[in-house]
């Protein structure tokens, strides 16, 4: 603890400082002192983070993702502007994009979003719905039903954490309570939600309100994903979730097509759950939408350290807590494996964790996945790694990639200096790095403008992101076709 706040001190007075100042404590400390460390860096800044910033976005607006109610929807960007309606002195310490739309967590707790409305992603209603302006997500109740206490009755500014799928949002409270709002869309288009707990039923569900315990349809309205302990990570794909928990579990759900949320569903199995039009359609329930352990390929204790949602594949960070690689850092992978970007060598998907063999030299501490690619980011934050289709140069490792480019093992993204990276984002087809000096790197596909460069145009290298004069960046997320960055001014 008092080595975190050691660097939370330093990165406050100068940025610069905390480089040597890690740089010297991993010469000194053995692994598993920096991996524990790191763990522990990672989870409290995401809960308590004392740093916050000012919101900005680029990219497309075609859903309104930038957030001001001036601009027509065929407006895009190439460079960050700020997020204007948000208020020039709202202070945000988290964002999250999903497929069309955004959400970030202010300094206070409160939840804000904008964007695509359609699906019930916002978690707003009545005169707040205007998707044109960001507006508070109000009404986070806990569940009379929860399998923990929850200290108070509302939960409205104890929102510590946020992430976003194509058409849905998750919050994460920091009483460890997970709330959902949207919709999960099967291949097929059906839409469905999580399950609602009992005492909550009379919350929206959609336009066309479907009744009782069926999971069909969107919802407007978030409500307590009830997980069986606290959660303290977050993170959403496509259409579907997965969490870290206190006791570094790891628990996913959601509708599935290509066995991404490594319970051992098969494809065809999904599809026929998913086409069944029963109510209350308890196999979907049971089978689909309800938090539960995906299969490892041990039977080892496994300590969950990072995952990260992609479109249809999953990608967690574990150390095993007992056997051969007791306390090895090693990377898992599952779901659609198409262009390699489980980093398997190999092409075919798989409906469980898969081990990398190739994480086993690397010291992986980080991962962050896109529609169909992966990246990591090692434990001295000096190497970026990258595997999938790269036919956009989302990979950042291939010069002048071909209409089927990909790798289907990890590869070392190269920079044009060396830099020490605080934190690595993907969007669909494109890929982000934050230094500790504040500066930002993108690559991928670049029409959308979503990678800040100032041009409408892929880059197959890491490229250094346009900033506005005399900020630094916090953090970078990534969506569908646009991207939101965290900046302060550090005078």
């Amino acid at each position: 603890i008092q080595f975190y706040n050691d660097c939370m001190g330093l990165y406050s007075d100068k940025i610069g400082q905390l480089n040597s100042f890690y740089l010297d404590r991993i010469n000194q400390c053995h692994q598993p002192s920096m991996l524990e460390y790191l763990r522990i860096e990672k989870i409290t800044k995401r809960m308590y983070n004392p740093y916050v910033g000012l919101v900005y976005i680029t990219g497309s607006n075609e859903t309104l993702q930038h957030g001001r109610e001036e601009l027509p929807n065929d407006h895009r960007t190439t460079s960050l502007s700020p997020v204007l309606d948000l208020g020039k002195n709202l202070q945000i310490k988290q964002t999250a994009c999903g497929g069309l739309h955004s959400v970030g967590v202010s300094r206070e707790g409160y939840v804000y979003s904008w964007g695509d409305e359609t699906s019930g992603a916002l978690g707003r209603t009545g005169d707040q719905r205007n998707p044109n302006k960001p507006y508070r997500v109000r009404n986070l109740i806990p569940s009379k039903n929860s399998f923990f206490h929850v200290p108070v009755e509302n939960e409205d500014n104890c929102i510590v954490s946020v992430a976003a799928g194509n058409t849905m949002s998750l919050f994460l409270s920091i009483h460890g309570t997970v709330y959902s709002t949207g919709t999960y869309r099967s291949t097929d288009d059906d839409q469905f939600h999580d399950i609602t707990p009992p005492d909550q039923t009379h919350l929206q569900v959609s336009v066309k309100e479907t009744k009782g315990e069926s999971p069909m349809g969107s919802r407007a309205l978030p409500v307590q994903v009830l997980l069986p302990e606290r959660a303290k990570f977050i993170s959403c794909g496509a259409t579907y979730c997965a969490v870290i928990t206190n006791s570094h579990k790891l628990l996913t759900w959601g509708v599935e097509a290509k066995g991404e949320t490594g319970r051992g569903t098969t494809e065809k199995e999904a599809k026929s759950l998913l086409i069944s039009k029963n109510v209350p359609n308890k196999p979907v329930l049971k089978k689909l939408l309800t938090p539960s352990p995906p299969i490892w390929p041990t039977k080892n204790k496994m300590h969950v350290m990072s995952v990260s949602c992609g479109t249809y594949h999953m990608m967690v960070v574990a150390r095993p807590q007992d056997g051969p690689d007791m306390n090895k850092t090693l990377l898992y992978g599952c779901g659609n494996n198409a262009y390699g970007q489980l980093g398997l060598g190999h092409h075919d998907d798989k409906n469980t964790l898969q081990l990398v063999e190739m994480s086993r030299g690397l010291e992986i501490i980080d991962v962050a996945c896109g529609s169909h690619h992966t990246l990591v980011r090692d434990i001295h934050c000096s190497a970026i790694y990258a595997c999938g289709r790269g036919d956009k140069g989302q990979l950042g490792t291939i010069e002048k990639p071909e209409h089927n480019a990909y790798a289907n093992t990890l590869e070392r993204v190269l920079f044009d200096s060396p830099h020490l990276f605080k934190s690595i984002a993907c969007g669909d087809e494109s890929s982000y790095a934050v230094t500790f000096e504040g500066l930002v790197y993108s690559w991928g596909f670049g029409e959308s403008g979503a990678l800040g460069i100032g041009k409408e145009s892929d880059a197959n290298r890491p490229t250094k992101m346009k900033l506005p004069k005399g900020m630094r960046a916090l953090e970078v997320e990534a969506g569908g076709h646009h991207a939101t960055a965290i900046l302060v001014n550090p005078k």
